[in-house]
């Protein structure tokens, strides 16, 4: 008989799903977190429409930042920068650095699909 591996809550250094980006610019900000997600497509989906909220005579003055949280060793949470970008950047850089970042971080799901013995049964 064999188990569907449970979330991984208890190493550290592991994304636990929740992500999130800040945006300012001159005149304004917004901040955004995700629902649990595994990927980061959604989230630059939303930045790009907030991004729409920036007046075009401040985006060459405007900042982001893409995060996500991990574990820490004591079972709290901590965040992580995967990107940061200024408005006189290409936006397309900042989107794959993010992407780039958020790939190399293991996530506490990531043996979720594995299968594992029942405990007390035989393997």
């Amino acid at each position: 008989m064999r188990r569907v591996v449970a979330r991984d809550r208890r190493t550290p250094g592991r994304a636990n799903g929740y992500l999130f980006f800040t945006l300012r610019w001159p005149s304004g900000d917004c901040r955004q977190r995700s629902s649990y997600c595994r990927q980061l497509d959604p989230m630059i989906r939303l930045f790009r429409d907030r991004l729409l909220m920036v007046p075009p005579e401040e985006l060459p003055d405007a900042t982001a930042n893409f995060y996500a949280t991990v574990r820490k060793a004591d079972g709290g949470l901590w965040r992580v920068t995967l990107a940061s970008w200024s408005g006189s950047e290409p936006i397309e850089a900042f989107f794959e650095s993010a992407r780039a970042a958020w790939l190399t971080i293991p996530k506490e799901d990531d043996d979720q699909e594995r299968e594992g013995p029942v405990d007390g049964a035989d393997a």
